[in-house]
């Protein structure tokens, strides 16, 4: 991510498969120098590898309101 973004995380659901799969739901804000904002619906399934928990397939797509 650019140096001058920010990201607001609201998590709207998490859940997990046993002991070594978990995902979740959120709504994430970018935001930027110049007015930069954008909305988006995320959604990640993780999957743990020892003590790490590691990004197995996410998905992002942009909430238009207009």
């Amino acid at each position: 991510m650019p140096p001058d973004r920010t990201a607001d995380v609201e998590v709207r659901h998490t859940y997990t498969i046993g002991e070594t799969v978990a995902g979740g739901f959120a709504e994430v804000t970018f935001r930027g120098d110049g007015g930069y904002e954008v909305r988006v619906h995320m959604s990640l399934v993780l999957v743990r590898d020892g003590d790490t928990w590691l990004i197995r397939q996410y998905h992002v797509s942009r909430i238009v309101t207009e």
